[in-house]
């Protein structure tokens, strides 16, 4: 007997009657405009019309996924669509977008907050913070000591080379600031905090602001993968993975004194076609050359900027670094060095060249690939 979900003989051969497991990843690795043209041709088959907008991307498409599912549905009404297998898979694609919807919805309904403060992005969206945690009014107060520089030259840098389809990858994220601009920008974000407390307000800041492609993940990088201690207190910008530094804490599971936070290697995380990152920042307290370490393979295939936050000898010295290290894994024959400021990336031949920046506490340099 044929499986309602396989068409009327059961082959997976019938595209048209796969069940929607199938037919969602069909939509996935195929050419919406090559749907498109199978819509004007056969505007009677339903596949068609929903592999047009599918996956969608932004809640735009969602709500036009939702249309013409709706649109398909009236054709198998009309009896124009008599599959079987069709009729189960628009039955189910019907219960997937109102599964994603709902989701919208609740998580609207779960972080929904007045408490906010405001700032606008340099393509003029208007960007709100919540004002939910400790932590946030300490940051708006560091922001706020810089008379609206903070960051400046770091927005810009990523607000010229980011845009839909991107992916950007915030090592150090806190309370999602620099996400928060990265965003703005259409690209995707994955936004890595080591912070426990610091989650529930990056889950705020990207539901608030319908931020749909920034995910906030409970993760630190370093150059190898397990867990990591972190003791439990109050945040701070300077939050370090202590697990990973000499520290003496208690690696006792039973004890209350301390968290444990998942880390991963960029390789392991990122290196992929579909996720492969146009630029990671890296801010890791002095972390830095044990995360570049475990991104080998990024660096080797040269399609992705870093941008890293350098620190002070006294912070890489937690971890036993030195301040060479951080540029260690890059082959200078292969990428440009240089230093992010307000007037752009400035050519240096190595951390000794760093210039110290009274709009930027701690500097950024930036290493490109060269072109072949």
């Amino acid at each position: 007997m044929a499986d309602s979900t396989t068409g009327k003989d059961g082959g997976a051969g019938d595209k048209k009657a796969w069940p929607l497991d199938w037919a969602l990843h069909m939509f996935d690795t195929q050419n919406a405009a090559e749907f498109r043209r199978q819509a004007v041709e056969d505007p009677h088959q339903g596949a068609p019309l929903i592999g047009a907008t599918w996956p969608p991307r932004t809640r735009v498409q969602l709500l036009a996924s939702s249309k013409r599912i709706r649109h398909a549905l009236v054709l198998r009404a009309s009896g124009l669509v008599e599959d079987p297998g069709q009729i189960q898979y628009l039955i189910r694609a019907v219960d997937r977008v109102r599964q994603l919807i709902e989701f919208f919805q609740r998580r609207e309904k779960r972080w929904h907050t007045k408490d906010v403060w405001s700032v606008t992005a340099p393509n003029g969206q208007v960007i709100r913070f919540p004002m939910t945690d400790p932590a946030a009014d300490m940051f708006k107060k560091i922001v706020e000591e810089y008379g609206g520089h903070y960051e400046r030259a770091l927005i810009t840098f990523l607000n010229d080379r980011l845009g839909p389809g991107d992916v950007f990858v915030d090592i150090g994220a806190h309370t999602g600031y620099i996400s928060a601009f990265a965003a703005t920008t259409g690209c995707t974000v994955f936004a890595l905090e080591i912070q426990r407390n610091l989650m529930p307000l990056l889950e705020q800041l990207a539901t608030i602001n319908a931020f749909d492609h920034l995910r906030p993940l409970y993760l630190g990088a370093s150059s190898k993968s397990g867990l990591s201690l972190m003791r439990r207190g109050w945040t701070t910008p300077a939050a370090q993975l202590e697990g990973a530094t000499h520290t003496d804490l208690l690696g006792d599971p039973d004890s209350i004194l301390n968290d444990y936070v998942p880390t991963i290697t960029l390789d392991a995380a990122f290196n992929d076609d579909d996720l492969m990152p146009k630029i990671i920042k890296i801010d890791a307290e002095g972390h830095e050359a044990d995360i570049l370490e475990g991104a080998r393979s990024i660096i080797e295939k040269r399609r992705t900027i870093f941008v890293i936050e350098y620190h002070s000898s006294e912070h890489m010295a937690s971890f036993k670094r030195r301040g060479e290290e951080v540029t260690a894994q890059f082959d200078r024959a292969l990428w440009d060095l240089g230093q992010l400021t307000d007037e752009g990336v400035k050519p240096i031949s190595g951390p000794q060249d760093i210039i110290p920046d009274a709009r930027d506490s701690h500097p950024k340099i930036v290493l490109t690939p060269k072109m072949d």
